[in-house]
């Protein structure tokens, strides 16, 4: 397999990998009873290298943040 084709591949898993994890926590945040003014995420993932390639391998980390805001200024309105 041609180095580029791998590293290609490699992107397409990690997009692959936000997309689903941004429609949990989307889907996660519809669940919420009274919800955020205001949600951040910050998606964190790891890949190893090798021979200067980016290569995802099985087993690549990904991390996930989420901050949930609420204004509560405009609540008492």
């Amino acid at each position: 397999q041609a180095v580029g084709e791998k590293s290609a591949r490699a992107m397409e898993a990690a997009m692959q990998t936000i997309k689903q994890m941004a429609d949990k926590v989307a889907s996660a945040v519809q669940g919420i009873a009274k919800k955020p003014s205001e949600v951040e995420v910050s998606f964190g993932l790891k890949f190893d290298v090798e021979s200067g390639v980016l290569i995802a391998k099985t087993g690549v980390e990904a991390g996930l943040d989420v901050t949930l805001k609420w204004d509560l200024k405009k609540e008492k309105k």
